[in-house]
């Protein structure tokens, strides 16, 4: 069962009026869970497809369980909050079938398989990948209990990462059927001349209650029903439509990858993007006028989504609030949708992406998500009334889909009564907030100053930015890397799911599938690289383990760099110059041409062998992986790649 155990109870920490102030020590917590991994008995999924008294489908998915999950929905895993300095200690009991012989037989890495295994990410944590802590290279067989122990420095950033299975063979399979969940780390360190401070207290309601916070985890979850049940061979059923269906009596289940993962095939599946375990919420709790913070994760595994904001007429609220409307058919919902929900979107402040705050907020009307990506929003309602959660088209060369995508329906926000707006636009009524909690701020004068200055001239935030920039960085290295997908030489049914080099003009450059136990790059802690960064076969999210990257230019196949900051600029990558990520879509124009993403990274405190991927992570599973290690210097300009006794 999960509990929430916290050790250490005369060091637990307390709240430290006005803020801890810059080099204040912390006090530590040990915060232990302790999880099962089964399958899930009884689980429901609410699909708006199926016939008045039938909209829940029953499945049968894997998920981890204990009392702080509702059994209602187990398909998505609670939440940790933690505080830079915590350690979190996780017993993974994995509880699944034992493998059979085509697992623990297996000479095929990435053909996925062992999906009864498992081990555990902690995804944009900055802690070490070796031992118990974020190792993904270990293996965790059924029947078999594992402690993971995450140890955050002092240093680690405050904000939005999240966690999920991550063995190769079975990750996407094992992700896909809600296996992840949010890790939140809060802070309350002040900013001063020479230390930044952590966003959360600027945020803070200095006067009154806490600010309104609320936790968005996308998931898609592709579970099916076989025309024979348990041969996962036999055709997945589907409507008159072509989209898949259960039928009463049946049980969804994912136990393949075959016709489930691939381009398209979460779009045919008709399957809902859920939210924190549910389809088509109704979230609450906000008021108009008033500032409330949202922390966004994707964590699904193939599509990528655009989230905004819409207010419907207020004369229609009743109907969205009635029993009667989730009872629709698709098709009714999707008319009420084009009428009530495609006016205006509503003003979004993004503050962090991948948890990492930015040093400016970013005015946008939609955040554009792909796997793995998170995005934390300042959020003010202008008005009192239900809000339409939509989920907005992409072009297929702007998504991890592989095809173009229509709008579609999320969810809806209730918000009440508030403060009222007048003539006060979202941004500066955002600025005007802030500006008033930093004048709350118990630190220098000097720092508080520029604070508000920063806020009045560009909704700056770099007292709050936790990295150094590196955008004028002198680099100790370079580091090239390109995907591919390409039939296989030998056997032409086959893919291979490669990650190469790049030559110096540009060309991929040694491609070749995951290699377990072969190390592709050495790094030298200490060092900083820049990094190049290109696809030859549509589009991947690039993930790295460990250190973080800043994100120096975007260039489209032009050479065009479209991350700037310009008036105008509404490529998928507009305004991203500066920030810092652990994951990065990768893409072509839709003709083909390659765009070249540029990055900068430090390789800080940790060595050890991780890796990096795609996170469309059926890719991940079939070869779309490298191997890396972090060593120490030799103290002569090289690196130790081996040490002996």
């Amino acid at each position: 069962v999960f509990g929430n155990v916290i050790a250490n109870q005369a060091r637990a920490l307390q709240a430290i009026p006005g803020g801890l102030q810059p080099g204040m020590p912390r006090p530590a917590r040990i915060i232990t869970w302790n999880t099962d991994i089964d399958y899930s008995n009884g689980g429901k999924i609410f699909n708006p497809r199926n016939p008045v008294g039938q909209k829940y489908d029953n499945v049968r998915l894997r998920s981890y369980q204990g009392t702080d999950t509702n059994p209602d929905v187990p398909f998505v895993a609670p939440t940790v909050t933690m505080r830079p300095g915590d350690t979190f200690r996780i017993t993974l009991n994995n509880k699944l079938p034992a493998e059979g012989p085509e697992c623990l037989e297996s000479t095929t890495p990435n053909i996925p398989h062992c999906f009864n295994s498992t081990n555990l990410h902690s995804h944009g944590f900055w802690v070490s990948p070796t031992g118990n802590s974020d190792n993904v290279l270990i293996t965790i067989r059924p029947n078999v209990e594992f402690t993971y122990e995450y140890n955050l420095p002092d240093a680690h950033p405050a904000g939005t990462f999240w966690y999920h299975p991550h063995l190769h063979g079975s990750t996407a399979l094992q992700v896909s059927s809600g296996m992840a969940g949010a890790m939140i780390v809060e802070g309350d360190r002040l900013p001063g001349p020479n230390s930044p401070g952590d966003i959360d207290v600027l945020l803070a309601n200095p006067t009154g209650p806490k600010l309104p916070e609320q936790l968005v985890l996308f998931q898609q979850i592709p579970y099916a029903c076989y025309t024979i049940p348990g041969d996962y061979s036999s055709p997945i059923k589907v409507d008159e439509n072509g989209l898949w269906k259960c039928d009463p009596g049946d049980v969804g289940v994912i136990e393949t990858y075959k016709e489930v993962f691939g381009p398209g095939k979460w779009r045919a599946s008709g399957r809902y993007t859920s939210i924190n375990g549910e389809v088509l919420p109704i979230l609450t709790g906000f008021q108009s006028g008033t500032l409330s913070r949202w922390r966004m994760i994707h964590a699904g595994v193939r599509d990528s989504i655009k989230p905004s904001f819409v207010k419907m007429p207020t004369a229609v609220e009743a109907e969205v609030s009635s029993a009667e409307f989730l009872n629709r058919s698709p098709e009714e919902q999707a008319a009420f949708m084009e009428l009530n929900c495609s006016g205006a979107k509503a003003t979004q402040l993004s503050m962090a992406t991948d948890g990492i705050t930015r040093d400016r907020m970013v005015v946008q009307d939609e955040t554009l998500l792909h796997p793995g990506y998170r995005e934390d929003l300042v959020m003010i309602f202008p008005e009192r009334g239900i809000y339409c959660m939509m989920d907005g088209a992409i072009e297929a060369n702007e998504g991890a889909g592989a095809i173009k995508k229509s709008v579609n329906l999320l969810g809806f926000v209730v918000v009440g009564e508030g403060e009222a707006m007048g003539d006060e636009t979202v941004v500066d009524r955002a600025c005007s907030i802030l500006e008033k909690n930093a004048g709350t701020l118990n630190i220098d004068p000097v720092t508080q100053a520029k604070i508000i200055n920063d806020l009045q001239n560009n909704l700056g935030l770099a007292a709050f930015e936790p990295h150094k920039t590196m955008m004028d960085t002198v680099t100790d290295g370079n580091q090239t890397l390109g995907f591919k997908i390409a039939r296989n030489e030998i056997d032409t049914d086959v893919f291979d799911f490669m990650i190469g080099d790049l030559d110096a003009d540009g060309n991929i450059l040694n491609p070749a599938p995951y290699k377990a136990g072969h190390t592709d790059r050495f790094l030298t802690l200490g060092t900083t690289d820049e990094w190049e960064l290109k696809s030859f076969s549509g589009g991947h999210p690039f993930h790295i383990h460990v250190n973080p990257f800043q994100i120096i230019a975007v260039y489209d196949a032009e050479g065009n760099d479209v991350n700037g900051y310009d008036e105008g600029n509404e490529t998928p990558y507009a305004r991203l110059k500066g920030a810092w990520k652990d994951t990065i879509f990768v893409t072509q124009d839709n003709d083909g041409g390659h765009y070249r993403i540029i990055t900068r990274t430090r390789y800080q405190r940790y060595i050890g062998d991780f890796v990096l991927h795609c996170h469309i992570l059926d890719h991940e599973d079939q070869g779309m992986m490298q191997n890396i290690r972090i060593t120490l210097p030799d103290g002569m300009g090289g690196q130790i790649k081996a040490s002996h006794h």
